[in-house]
């Protein structure tokens, strides 16, 4: 949701920029404002487009993309309007320092006000959507507190009961000792978090320890970031022990937060946009590739021809991702009677001749083409095409705590280890290589991993 709200709100802010140009120029000398500007400018479109990315960049740190947070007509427009006014001084220094002062005041005024009004409009709208599908309980992040400081007790009560729009469910509580003012379930003691992050959906950790008990605040955060969750810490509570984090604001408590791996909203704003656009080229494209295999499957293989099966989405979410079926029907009931030839070293399962494995399965799995099916699973948002793979949920149950890190992205068709450690049999070399991603994602990563993808395909190194 964070990704949708701020592509959404991002293209609609580019649009209300061109089209605030245009009808400024248009009420203000009733003509076509660009052809005005080629004496300032060989190419006034190019121009335009170098200013509407400096705008949405000033949109940006002045705070209008911030999508976990209260808001309220009055204080967007307000938020709006320092944006835009600070956008007003970035473009009077820019017409100063390329000498354009021969500008129209008229022209200017009527398109700061009309890209004011634009700008506030879009981000209510796209603000009201978002927070109605909270409200029916779509795109829910599930915390777990840790702690029962009454300070901050009341704070959790009131977000969730009073604020369905912020998204906020309290799986439960941890704490030395039961009962609270508020209706959370209790899960165990504060020793208990390993256990109840890897038994439970977990999105992020609010750290509610009593001043007492802030010696435990060091093993909460290395065990939460060590499995990949963000760390939410209300700063009245505590001291400030922890040097790296963002100070955010809700509801007027300020919070350290602390998360785990990149935080770049824009960037993963581009990279579902690479996500969406990807997807729908390979499903159009490869269209006829994937029709032909499932000719094959239907005639030498029979019925069905796509294998659905559940895996593990961000943060052990059970997620429906498909393949092109490779197995005889049946097979994974099988599958516990293989486990003593596995080949791979941790929870996974992998065999070379598994006996489950039809002929048209062996060629498909060998080439890959059995994971075409999954850029339907990208474009719909489960997946990723660039990601740790997806594990059946059993396997993931036998993850080490350092191993959940895997599950705070999406799963993906192709990641790092797919095309650097493919044939390693050890999990821990494959679990090393997704966190290294992780750690370490940026959108040429990702283009880079894509471009290495299409050789290992092409050398058939699947099993």
């Amino acid at each position: 949701m964070r990704i949708g709200f701020t592509t959404v709100v991002v293209a609609g802010h580019a649009l209300v920029l061109v089209l605030a140009f245009w009808a400024a120029g248009m009420l203000r000398f009733d003509t076509d404002t660009p052809a005005r500007w080629t004496e300032f400018f060989a190419n006034p479109w190019l121009a335009l487009a170098g200013y509407v990315v400096l705008a949405l960049l000033i949109f940006q740190w002045s705070g209008l993309y911030r999508f976990d947070a209260r808001w309220t007509m009055r204080s967007e427009l307000r938020d709006s309007l320092k944006a835009v006014g600070l956008l007003a001084i970035a473009t009077l220094v820019l017409l100063y320092l390329f000498k354009l002062q021969e500008v129209s005041r008229g022209f200017l005024a009527i398109f700061f006000v009309l890209t004011w009004a634009g700008i506030s409009l879009t981000t209510v709208a796209v603000r009201k959507y978002y927070a109605r599908r909270r409200s029916d309980g779509k795109g829910v992040r599930h915390v777990l507190l840790v702690g029962t400081d009454p300070s901050v007790i009341p704070l959790m009560d009131n977000l969730v009961n009073n604020h369905p729009d912020l998204g906020i469910t309290v799986a439960g509580y941890l704490g030395f000792e039961q009962g609270l003012d508020a209706d959370f379930a209790y899960l165990g003691k504060p020793p208990d978090l390993q256990r109840i992050l890897q038994e439970r959906v977990i999105d992020e950790v609010i750290v509610a320890l009593k001043p007492g008990d802030l010696y435990l605040l060091d093993g909460i955060v290395q065990t939460a970031q060590e499995q990949g969750k963000t760390v939410r810490i209300p700063l009245p509570s505590m001291g400030y022990s922890i040097s790296e984090g963002e100070i955010e604001h809700v509801d007027s408590v300020p919070l350290l937060t602390v998360t785990s791996g990149t935080k770049r909203t824009v960037a993963f704003a581009s990279k579902r946009i690479v996500d969406l656009t990807g997807s729908f080229l390979a499903l159009v494209f490869l269209g006829p590739v994937m029709a032909v295999i499932a000719l094959i499957i239907l005639i030498r293989d029979g019925r069905p021809i796509i294998f659905a099966d559940r895996r593990a989405g961000i943060h052990g979410r059970p997620i429906t991702v498909h393949k092109f079926r490779t197995m005889v029907e049946g097979a994974s009931g099988m599958r516990d009677d293989l486990l003593e030839h596995n080949e791979r070293v941790g929870p996974a399962f992998k065999m070379e001749d598994d006996p489950r494995i039809t002929s048209t399965g062996s060629f498909l799995r060998s080439s890959s083409l059995d994971e075409l099916p999954q850029f339907w699973d990208v474009f719909v948002g489960r997946m990723s095409i660039v990601g740790p793979r997806p594990q059946v949920l059993v396997e993931v149950a036998d993850y080490d705590p350092w191993h959940r890190k895997r599950l705070s992205v999406k799963p993906g068709v192709t990641g790092l280890w797919q095309v650097t450690a493919r044939q390693d049999p050890s999990f821990e070399t494959w679990a090393k290589l997704d966190l290294e991603y992780i750690d370490n994602w940026s959108p040429a990563l990702d283009v880079k991993i894509m471009l290495q993808t299409i050789p290992a395909i092409i050398k058939s190194t699947g099993s």
